[in-house]
């Protein structure tokens, strides 16, 4: 198998899902945007699919969008951001079915009420988008992705397609799935991936996993973390760890104007391992990862 992806097989691009026949029709669509890496979402899609038991895929990344920001930031809106990924989704995905985008912008509703999003829902259009940007952990200023990095995405993503497609309703128990509002990290770090019994149907990840499970603590991470669904999460946190680590490598500094960007290739990863990787020209798009004040 991996003889076969070293040798050029890719993953799915744009425009398969032309002329789609109804025994193909997919759930729920994962479609990173152009800042995304494609494996990643595909080992997320993977993840979700056997943890939902939906049918659910990853489309290849979409061409650069020229999304708006907020004046002052570098925060993407959020809304404008779905109103331009709508449509550039269409050939990828079909008409009808959920789309969630990841996106590694930071993002922030037009309003500018809050100061930042996790994620953002357009129930109307059946889309969310979700953004890594602040999912991440920093160590001495840069933004590394761990498992527990890993771990954040696989909830919110999961969080979004159990409300916007399953219809799980939010809940107050701040260690449920749906727990609202998700404020910061430290909620999101404490809510479990397994949901309540009550909502039949529904497996956890885990073999022994239980309405009340709190992956917030380290010990229940680790055992987490060493099921098959956590494998699979440390491919998807070595994916992107590998291309901020390409970025330490090089010691970009941080500019207070511009973006450090990169160019991922149309195929980088094979489990976690980096085949290529180059740099882009300033004023191309690509990845971009923020703190409150630091544009990276």
């Amino acid at each position: 198998m991996l003889g076969a992806l070293a040798a050029g097989t890719v993953l799915p691009t744009i425009g398969h899902a032309a002329g789609e026949h109804p025994l193909d029709k997919v759930a729920v669509w994962l479609v990173p945007l152009d800042d995304f890496p494609e494996e990643m979402a595909a080992t997320l899609a993977r993840i979700l699919q056997a943890d939902l038991k939906i049918k659910l895929r990853a489309s290849g990344r979409l061409p650069p969008l020229d999304i708006p920001t907020l004046p002052g930031t570098d925060q993407a809106i959020s809304e404008e951001l779905l109103r331009l990924a709508l449509p550039a989704s269409k050939m990828a995905t079909g008409s009808d079915s959920y789309r969630v985008f990841l996106t590694m912008r930071d993002i922030n509703a037009r309003s500018g009420n809050f100061r930042f999003q996790f994620a953002t829902h357009a129930p109307r259009q059946a889309c969310s988008v979700v953004s890594l940007a602040r999912l991440l952990e920093y160590k001495d200023g840069e933004p590394r992705m761990s498992e527990r990095s890993a771990l954040r995405l696989h909830k919110m993503v999961k969080r979004a397609i159990a409300e916007l497609h399953l219809g799980w309703r939010r809940s107050p128990d701040p260690t449920d799935l749906m727990y609202a509002p998700l404020v910061n990290l430290a909620d999101i770090d404490r809510i479990g991936l397994p949901a309540p019994r009550a909502r039949s149907g529904w497996r956890g990840a885990g073999a022994n996993a239980t309405h009340d499970d709190d992956l917030s603590t380290q010990p229940k991470i680790n055992v987490f973390l060493a099921s098959r669904t956590g494998a699979l999460l440390r491919r998807l946190a070595s994916a992107c760890g590998a291309v901020l680590a390409l970025r330490r490598s090089r010691r970009l500094a941080p500019h207070p104007n511009r973006h450090v960007r990169f160019c991922l290739p149309k195929f980088p990863f094979i489990f976690g391992r980096v085949l290529s990787c180059r740099f882009q020209a300033p004023g191309d798009t690509s990845v971009c990862f923020g703190s409150d004040n630091t544009v990276w």
